[in-house]
């Protein structure tokens, strides 16, 4: 009788020991701030001219169009979407026509190429530098 509550015991244990391993934590997939990797002043000119621009901060960044008010957004985070590619969030701050709120865009990084795609539209390609 001995051997069998033993037995038991040890099944039991063994039982939740794999139940409790098996269990996998996941970390957080959102980061605070900006990738490094992408950090930097990036210009979109298709004809020579410089017609947008992306300029990513640490913690923000800022998108300016040509003729158009510029868009500040803050509070940033980010998650990574695969490789060289991030999902980035944040707080878009009024200006002009745009009336602010929340802002996402996805980027990837290509040697010295962004390509920055914005909800509903296709993506763009920006060179490293700028003004």
């Amino acid at each position: 009788m001995k051997k069998w509550q033993q037995l038991g015991i040890v099944l039991f244990s063994l039982t939740l020991g794999f139940s409790s391993t098996s269990m996998i934590t996941k970390a957080s997939s959102w980061h605070k701030g900006t990738p490094s990797l992408i950090r930097g002043t990036w210009s979109y000119n298709p004809k020579g001219q410089v017609w947008g621009q992306y300029r990513i901060k640490k913690a923000s960044y800022y998108s300016g169009q040509m003729g158009m008010s510029g868009v500040k957004v803050t509070g940033v985070k980010y998650r990574a979407l695969g490789h060289y590619k991030y999902e980035l969030t944040g707080n878009g701050h009024k200006n002009g026509m745009y009336k602010g709120g929340k802002d996402t865009i996805v980027v990837k990084r290509q040697t010295h190429y962004l390509y920055v795609k914005l909800p509903g539209q296709t993506a763009t390609k920006y060179y490293h530098g700028g003004l």
